[in-house]
């Protein structure tokens, strides 16, 4: 697929997802992906991962060979990974207090330091997915993890490193009240991963 087919139909999908639900659904469908079916799909829709890509700060198109820059991993299977951990393998590693202040919007942006766009990391079942009543836009993923929480789905790219050595701070003071914990042998998993990520070139 050429350059300026990928980049005329990355327009027309950012306008489909302006009047379209069914096209939303779908995308982010395709973030709850895993690696291997993401590349499967791409295959079957004859998609470049190399397509253009549009940077949220600038709101200017950009390729990879224009910045001469390979775009870093993605963050969020790291994060959806974490959060089944805390949430349904080894809910006991977080207190109450934990869940109601990742529930709380000053709490996740302003103590935590996660950049989520203003949204809290967690919401319950019952507070649904979209952002708010005037916001018709699914700002949660799909997936109900534990039964009972919404998990955050706003990680945009500009902001991953420092969301990544955010979570990484969370783990290691859980992991330090915690340990003796029999889920700290999962956090160190996250811990590696998120150490690893952090540690990438960017």
């Amino acid at each position: 697929m050429n350059q300026r087919f990928s980049r005329d139909l990355a327009m027309f999908l950012e306008l489909e997802l302006e009047r379209n639900g069914r096209v939303r659904a779908a995308l982010t469908a395709y973030e709850e992906m895993t690696e291997e079916e993401k590349a499967l799909f791409r295959l079957a829709a004859g998609i470049s991962q190399d397509a253009a890509v549009t940077t949220r700060r600038t709101g200017q198109r950009v390729s990879k060979e224009e910045t001469g820059q390979t775009q870093p991993a993605r963050l969020q299977p790291l994060v959806r990974g974490l959060m089944k951990t805390l949430l349904e393998d080894h809910p006991s590693l977080l207190t109450e207090t934990d869940i109601e202040s990742l529930m709380d919007r000053d709490y996740t942006q302003h103590i935590l330091s996660l950049q989520l766009g203003g949204f809290p990391l967690l919401r319950r079942r019952e507070a649904g997915r979209r952002g708010s009543d005037n916001d018709g836009q699914s700002r949660y993923y799909a997936k109900l993890y534990g039964g009972r929480y919404y998990v955050c789905s706003q990680w945009w790219r500009d902001d991953h490193l420092d969301n990544a050595r955010t979570l990484l701070r969370f783990i290691n003071a859980i992991a330090d009240r915690n340990p003796v914990h029999p889920g700290i042998s999962d956090l160190d998993r996250h811990r590696e991963a998120l150490e690893e990520y952090s540690g990438r070139n960017w």
